[in-house]
């Protein structure tokens, strides 16, 4: 998705909530800020995708903070908390056979996208997790659709794209599920820290290298940016049969290349649409949770 208006205060908000905690002098406060909408100045004039102008302000966040990763923690509570509601379920889970399970799946990857501090004017508390766990409830739901194509053996090969760390336990669950209906998974994390992002680490606490293969992008640029992306990463995804895209910086980036004709093989999105301007481009209402294969 190229920008729309929307996602500048959007991503000025993230980083200012960032300042607010790492820097008390309100004089550098307003340097940093300053230097941050210097620096995306020139990918918004040339109508970038948003999530490369995300990726500059973080970057530049970092450096002038002097904190390499602001979300440690809070990834990090994510995670153990993700880890205890599905210790919680867990003896539910295994009462779930065939599409049935798969759906439920599919919706807890999606309620794990839930928890954005990134997305400015989207309210979620990790808190509120425990509340959704028991009412699948998919807004625009294409589960079914896939469930067929990966039990008509057409899928044998995913790139799994992950996005928030506590969100990817969730993933993992649904990888399990793949795997043990013999379809081979890749998990892709982001390379280097961006906002609550999971890295290698979060996949080696969590588990999930115990479950597939998990890949670095190589890389802290949000999203699936070709052009930033090492080559060898970007043959490891687009050699798949099918991506499933986490969230709204993957989202943003495949929808673009689609778009354009960089990406021709399928993609099911799993998210909650956080902002209108990607509701509108998908055809839903701003909270909604989507599970779209587009084909």
């Amino acid at each position: 998705m190229r920008l729309h208006p929307e996602c500048i205060p959007c991503m000025l908000k993230a980083r200012v909530k960032e300042i607010d905690r790492f820097v008390a002098d309100r004089k550098k406060g307003l340097e940093i800020i300053s230097s941050i909408m210097k620096e995306v100045l020139p990918y918004i004039v040339s109508d970038e995708i948003g999530p490369k102008v995300g990726t500059i302000s973080f970057r530049l966040l970092r450096k002038l903070i002097g904190v390499d990763d602001p979300y440690f923690e809070y990834k990090k509570a994510s995670n153990d908390f993700a880890l205890a509601i599905v210790n919680l379920i867990k003896d539910k889970l295994s009462e779930l056979n065939g599409y049935e399970k798969f759906r439920t799946l599919a919706y807890l990857a999606i309620m794990g996208n839930s928890v954005d501090p990134g997305a400015a004017d989207y309210k979620f508390s990790i808190e509120e997790w425990r509340k959704y766990v028991t009412n699948v409830n998919i807004d625009l739901d294409d589960t079914l659709k896939l469930y067929k194509r990966l039990k008509s053996s057409s899928i044998g090969r995913i790139a799994y794209l992950c996005d928030n760390a506590g969100e990817i336990v969730f993933d993992k669950l649904l990888i399990e599920f793949l795997t043990d209906n013999g379809v081979e998974v890749v998990a892709v994390v982001r390379g280097a820290p961006f906002q609550n992002d999971a890295l290698m680490f979060d996949a080696e606490y969590i588990g999930l290298t115990k479950v597939t293969k998990v890949i670095s992008t190589g890389s802290d640029s949000v999203g699936f940016i070709i052009d930033w992306l090492p080559e060898e990463v970007v043959n490891e995804v687009l050699s798949s049969d099918l991506i499933i895209s986490k969230g709204l910086g993957n989202y943003e980036t495949l929808n673009y290349y689609r778009d354009i004709g960089r990406i021709g093989k399928p993609i099911f999105y799993l998210l909650v649409a956080k902002c209108k301007p990607v509701a509108k481009s998908i055809g839903c209402k701003v909270g909604d949770y989507v599970a779209w294969l587009c084909e």
